[in-house]
């Protein structure tokens, strides 16, 4: 018979071996290892490790991250195809209800869309294809017509900004939640410095058009576009190429060697600007959501 809970403190490195299970034979000690490592040092949370256990012995885990925010992301169970998958698929959603969270993601790289098989059979269901993009910073588009102010000037109107940027979005809008401007905001604060790499962006007239988030690197001179919004009543108007200008111009600004970014690949609006602005795509993932209210707004099938 297989249980599954949280694992203990002696049990984490045959966690590990277990999480590290379909990489490569000569790496997955080593990446066994940076995992643990990542445990111990508090950047995974092991209350969020979940091990199966047959007969006292490790045969699969599972991870559950909860996030700032009412959010989590979630890592299926491993390895893939083993008879503990579904047990932990269901203790993960059963860890999902018993906390905060409202919205659970799971990124795999389209070759191991599989994997979520488990989760799929337990509330999780298909939401998109993400194109990571890329570009380097050597040139740079003319400054935009507009004014960008960080956030920390007027923080009220920029949480308003941003939630109404969410309205009718072409960016996985599955995901799509009413949590309210706090927590929207403190998911996007996890990781970023104080005061954070956020503006809001005006037009001539000093209407809020839309609002910007930059995520700094931690190990590399690569910075992320986090979010770009717009809100719908200036959509079409070119607001959004203009606030991408000021994106690249401050990541350079601000020391960056590369900026990247993540759309939706049915999103072409967006991705015709991103490869107007000299975008390439380099990488793409699949996204899996739980909802808390079981129902996504809407089902798209998978591009």
């Amino acid at each position: 018979m297989i249980s599954v809970a949280p694992i203990q403190p002696h049990e984490l490195l045959p966690a590990a071996r277990l999480m590290a299970a379909a990489a490569p034979a000569s790496e997955r000690e080593a990446r066994a290892v940076r995992f643990a490592d990542l445990v111990r040092a508090g950047e995974i949370d092991a209350g969020g490790l979940l091990l199966a256990r047959r007969s006292g012995e490790p045969v699969g885990v599972a991870v559950v991250q909860l996030m700032p925010g009412g959010s989590a992301v979630v890592v299926p169970p491993a390895p893939d195809g083993g008879p503990a998958t579904d047990a932990l698929a269901a203790t993960a959603v059963q860890f999902l209800r018993g906390s905060r969270a409202v919205i659970a993601h799971v990124f795999l790289d389209t070759t191991d869309a599989h994997k979520a098989a488990p989760l799929l059979r337990h509330g999780f269901f298909r939401a998109a294809t993400i194109a990571h993009l890329l570009r380097d910073l050597a040139h740079l588009p003319p400054p935009p017509p507009l004014t960008f102010t960080r956030s920390t000037a007027d923080p009220a109107l920029f949480g308003e900004t941003l939630l109404a940027t969410y309205a009718q979005s072409l960016d996985v809008p599955e995901a799509s939640t009413d949590r309210p401007a706090n927590d929207v905001l403190a998911g996007y604060a996890d990781g970023q410095p104080d005061p954070p790499y956020w503006w809001l962006a005006r037009d001539p007239n000093g209407a809020a058009v839309g609002v910007l988030i930059l995520v700094p690197p931690r190990f590399t001179p690569t910075w992320e576009l986090g979010y770009l919004g717009v809100v719908p009543a200036a959509r079409g108007q070119g607001y959004g190429a203009m606030i991408l200008r000021f994106a690249l111009r401050a990541a350079a600004e601000l020391g960056a060697a590369y900026l990247t970014l993540s759309v939706d690949t049915r999103n072409e609006p967006a991705l015709a600007v991103y490869r107007g602005h000299g975008f390439r795509a380099y990488h793409r993932q699949r996204v899996f959501l739980w909802r808390r209210d079981t129902v996504a707004k809407q089902r798209f099938p998978m591009s």
